[in-house]
């Protein structure tokens, strides 16, 4: 049986301005707050900890995303708004 962990909640921000905050998962950054209406790109990170086999379920995500773990990219999707799992 495999745990199910939501990864929900605040999330460090840092916009390609360098600039930094917390925001929630899901979200948007560009419909509210300092960037409300900001195009541009985004980097949304947490610290997150497990063992063993692991699977990234995400429900969607805008234009597209490169996923990383420990610093290494193992996912690029470029499909928007469609679920994927990695």
């Amino acid at each position: 049986m495999f745990e199910k962990i939501s990864l929900a909640g605040e999330w460090h921000f840092t916009f390609e301005d360098g600039s930094q905050t917390r925001l929630p998962v899901p979200g948007c950054f560009d419909v509210s707050g300092e960037y409300r209406f900001r195009r541009g790109k985004g980097c949304y990170s947490r610290n997150v900890s497990g063992s063993g086999m692991m699977e990234l379920a995400c429900d969607g995500l805008g234009l597209r995303a490169e996923i990383f773990w420990d610093g290494n990219k193992i996912y690029s999707e470029t499909t928007a708004y469609t679920p994927f799992n990695v």
